[in-house]
Parts: structure tokens; C-alpha cells; sequence
């Protein structure tokens, strides 16, 4: 009988990832710049976090079919139990409100996006459409062989924004999370 080999599919890196040593969570694996900040952000602030594993299954906008969503970290309680789930996005693209609204509503989700993690948190993060804007406003032409172009060509929706209903916006209030930290 012939052996039969699995072939891992190579997955190239899109984004800036990597790892934080984390003295709360460990060794946690991040996806983004944004994480990475985030990460530090939680870390600094000696909140309970994790980087989240649990998924919750969402039908796709795109072909209908199930998928999962999991969402980057999770604030837990003395337990190791989930208090808090959090969301950390430059924009919200055309396929989030369908996970999100997926999200089972007796847990608690956050979405914090580039104005909160900018403005509210302090972080030092790019606005995501700067790559499409020129400082004067029009529009900014790629170099093919330059990040973010990459990234780009293997996510066709990433200039569609999606957008959320006010139940939505309520239910992913980020005061919910700065009410954990926030002693202002």
C-alpha cells in the first residue's frame, strides 16, 4: 500500500505577524500590528487576558457556507473563565457584521477598531486607508512589489467596508472594555 503524505499549503505572511512573551498570557501568537500593540497594551495594564481559541461558527455573506469566527483575545476571571471576548480591527470589512451578528448574544463581544485603539487607548496605530490615500486626499497608486499590495491582491474586499446595524453597534460597545481598565 503506497504511503499516503499530507501537504501543509505553504501560507505566506500577509500581515506583520509574530510572537509577544507575554508575563500574563505567555507566548501568544499575533496577526497584526494592531495585536501586537494590543498585547502590550493588556500586558501593561495587568489585565487577565489570553489570546482566544474558542470559535463560533457564522454563514459566510460570500458563498453560504459555515465558517468560524474567533475572535483575537479574551479577558478571563480568576477562573480561567471568559468575561470579555475582544475584537481588534482597523475597519470593519463586508463579511464581519455576519460573524458578529453569528455571536452568541449570552456572551460579551467588543469591537475596537482604529479609532478606539487610537484615540481612547493611546496606540500608535495607522489609519488602514492611509495605504489608499495620499496626504492631499487623492487617491495613492501601489507598487506591486511593496507591501501592502500582497495583502491587497489576497483580500479583494478590503476596501468594502461593512457596516454595522445599531443593534449591532450596541451589543460591540467598546465601554464595556474600557470600563474594565478605564479609572479615569
Amino acid at each position: 500500500m503506497p504511503e499516503i503524505k499530507h501537504q501543509k499549503k505553504k501560507r505566506t505572511m500577509l500581515t506583520p505577524q509574530g510572537w509577544w512573551d507575554s508575563p500574563i498570557a505567555g507566548k501568544v501568537h499575533f496577526q497584526s500590528s494592531y495585536e501586537r500593540k494590543f498585547c502590550r497594551f493588556l500586558d501593561e495594564k495587568k489585565l487577565n487576558w489570553r489570546k482566544n481559541k474558542e470559535r463560533f461558527p457564522y454563514i459566510s455573506p460570500f458563498d453560504g457556507k459555515t465558517h468560524n469566527y474567533i475572535p483575537d483575545f479574551v479577558i478571563v476571571d480568576e477562573q480561567e473563565c471568559p468575561v470579555l471576548y475582544i475584537e481588534v480591527k482597523g475597519m470593519v470589512r463586508k463579511a464581519d457584521p455576519a460573524k458578529f451578528e453569528a455571536f452568541p448574544r449570552d456572551k460579551k463581544l467588543v469591537l475596537l477598531g482604529y479609532d478606539e485603539l487610537k484615540n481612547h487607548l493611546g496606540l500608535d496605530v495607522k489609519d488602514p486607508m492611509e495605504y489608499f490615500r495620499n496626504p492631499d486626499g487623492t487617491e495613492k497608486r501601489l507598487d506591486p512589489n511593496k507591501w501592502p499590495y500582497k495583502l491587497l491582491q489576497n483580500m479583494p474586499d478590503f476596501q468594502e467596508r461593512g457596516e454595522l446595524t445599531e443593534e449591532l453597534k450596541g451589543r460591540l460597545d467598546p465601554r464595556q472594555f474600557y470600563a474594565i481598565w478605564d479609572t479615569e
